[in-house]
């Protein structure tokens, strides 16, 4: 037993032993369904900001991950949450496709990831999609596609230029605020 430990905390279950979720759904219970999925659909980042808790801190497991979500995995993602929905009696998801930096995927393949998460959603389900990206790679063809399949952008920025080129810069040091900005 650890110092913090004492006798009842050792043998104290995970999972309350009195939980009684039978009864719970007898008595008109009902867990709450998820309505927000984020996805990471592209494994590295082009920035190294010095706080990023996944790129430049002491574990470097995102090193052996596939760089992007492959498609047969979109396609069982697409499936999953519309299971999802349709199980639990959704109008509605939001799907926030976010990385790394999931503009790394490319226009290509955020074309086809979108395309196949509303096109797998029952009917009367509306995927309403976002993208959270540190604005670098923004350029006309990705904020073509966002407008023409109705993608919200939130783009990350740390405060004015001076604050954001503090903490996210590129590999080389350089900030990113101007690229941003432009």
């Amino acid at each position: 037993m650890g110092a913090a430990e004492g006798p009842e905390t050792s043998r104290r279950p995970e999972w309350p032993d009195d939980l009684d979720v039978r009864a719970l759904l007898e008595d008109g219970w009902r867990p709450t369904p998820f309505r927000d999925f984020v996805i990471k659909v592209h494994s590295r980042c082009n920035l190294a900001c010095d706080y990023c808790y996944m790129y430049e801190m002491a574990d470097q497991g995102w090193r052996s991950q596939p760089r992007r979500m492959s498609r047969p995995i979109v396609d069982m993602v697409a499936r999953r949450i519309a299971e999802h929905a349709e199980t639990n009696l959704l109008d509605r998801v939001d799907v926030i496709l976010h990385g790394g930096e999931p503009l790394l995927a490319g226009v290509d393949h955020l074309r086809y990831i979108a395309t196949t998460i509303r096109e797998a959603m029952p009917p009367d389900v509306h995927a309403a999609l976002q993208v959270q990206t540190n604005g670098v790679l923004l350029d006309p063809y990705f904020l073509d596609l966002f407008d023409e399949l109705d993608i919200s952008v939130g783009v990350s920025l740390d405060g004015d230029e001076e604050g954001h080129d503090r903490h996210r810069r590129r590999a080389d040091g350089r900030g990113s605020y101007q690229t941003i900005r432009d």
